[in-house]
């Protein structure tokens, strides 16, 4: 019998520790936890941004409040654009009902609000008087203004009024489909009186101030909730 030189018996022991090693490890992965693969990584949820919808007033066919050629819709909608886009830039999901001279029912725009798991509901209009220059100010309107859409207004309102704004307060407005039909906290921000000179110039000079009022007030309640 031909003996075997020790360098042999080595690699014949290491060979063994080897599968023992393989063996080892298979039967810790199956009796214990294991990795998950990439596929399952990728399912896991990640962590959602809070999602505001953004709705501009009227539109299309319907122009809203009109005041020497000036019409609600067309002040809604650049109102409605310039806060979605500061929102967006700090971190907020925002669905926009309309960025267009198109409209839709406001049980569609409900509708919409609710189809997309908004948070908050932000519709934005020009208010008016029976006679030019008759009233001044915004005002914000609300469902129930003692919940957390009565909190968002609030917020918003107090930003208006540093800006320039008489405030006309919150108030509630059970019959508006926007307020009653939409499932999470909706606001209806009349941002100044279209037929009032005052408040039209405070709209045009002082826009992007207007925009980020609004902004801000939605941030400070989108935030210390905890979206």
């Amino acid at each position: 019998m031909k003996k075997r030189r020790p360098e042999e018996y080595e690699r014949l022991i290491r060979a063994v520790l080897l599968v023992l090693m393989f063996v080892s490890a298979y039967f810790i992965v199956r009796g214990g936890a294991r990795v998950a693969s990439s596929e399952e990584v990728e399912k896991k949820p990640k962590q959602e941004r809070p999602c505001v919808v953004i709705d501009a007033g009227h539109g299309g066919s319907n122009p809203g409040a009109v005041y020497m050629g000036r019409q609600e819709k067309d002040d809604a909608l650049a109102l409605a654009l310039e806060v979605g886009r500061i929102l967006e830039q700090n971190g907020v999901e925002v669905y926009y009902t309309r960025t267009t001279d198109i409209y839709e029912a406001p049980a569609r725009k409900a509708e919409e609000g609710n189809a997309v798991g908004g948070d908050y509901f932000v519709s934005i209009h020009r208010n008016s008087s029976p006679y030019p220059n008759q009233y001044t100010g915004i005002e914000t309107l609300v469902y129930n203004r003692y919940g957390e859409a009565g909190r968002l207004a609030e917020n918003i309102n107090v930003r208006l009024e540093q800006t320039g704004y008489e405030n006309q307060g919150v108030n509630e407005r059970k019959d508006l489909v926007v307020l009653n039909r939409t499932n999470m906290p909706a606001v209806l921000v009349e941002a100044g009186f279209i037929n009032t000179d005052e408040d039209n110039r405070l709209f045009d000079e002082r826009f992007e101030e207007t925009a980020r009022a609004i902004a801000e007030g939605i941030l400070a309640t989108v935030w210390s909730a905890g979206g």
